[in-house]
């Protein structure tokens, strides 16, 4: 009977971050219904292996102070662009249940740093296969806060006069 309530809870749980996914997209014009939404066992295989990406992400990670904002911002700029409407998969993560939505990746990537990324939140967004992924993080640490964004594949621009400093 343990099994089967934490079951219940666990799929409560995952209806409860979509709801919340599709609103915070809905909020930004962000097409996306449940037709978007990966199943369960298709998120968590999908965190699974953009994980695995991240970690094992080369080059290493581009990094920006916080008050180069706008620096980072024509970055990604050039990132949307670059990856116009390919097929990704945002991905978000509420503890303990990860959840993919298809979306154009240019939309979500040009309001990356106004609307997902905090020193709460990271920007993940992948292939469906995971074989292109991006991690826009705002991290700060003792002195100082800044940005860091790990890219592979489709997803990894060369920085021009805006990288990082």
């Amino acid at each position: 009977m343990g099994d089967r309530l934490n079951e219940k809870l666990d799929e409560r749980r995952f209806e409860a971050a979509i709801g919340n996914a599709l609103d915070v997209l809905s909020g930004l014009a962000i097409e996306a219904s449940m037709a978007d939404v990966l199943s369960r066992p298709s998120s968590a295989a999908l965190w699974q292996r953009y994980i695995r990406q991240l970690r094992d992400c080369r080059p290493l990670a581009l990094h920006w102070p916080r008050e180069d904002e706008a620096s980072i911002a024509s970055y990604l700029t050039e990132v949307a662009r670059s990856a116009g409407d390919r097929e990704s998969v945002w991905l978000t993560y509420s503890d303990p249940v990860a959840i993919g939505v298809r979306v154009p990746a240019q939309a979500l990537l040009s309001d990356s740093l106004t609307y997902f990324v905090t020193r709460a939140s990271d920007l993940m967004l992948s292939s469906p296969d995971a074989s292109d992924g991006i991690c826009v993080e705002l991290n700060a640490m003792p002195g100082r806060t800044q940005f860091e964004i790990k890219a592979w594949g489709a997803f990894e621009t060369e920085p021009g006069e805006n990288g990082p400093a």
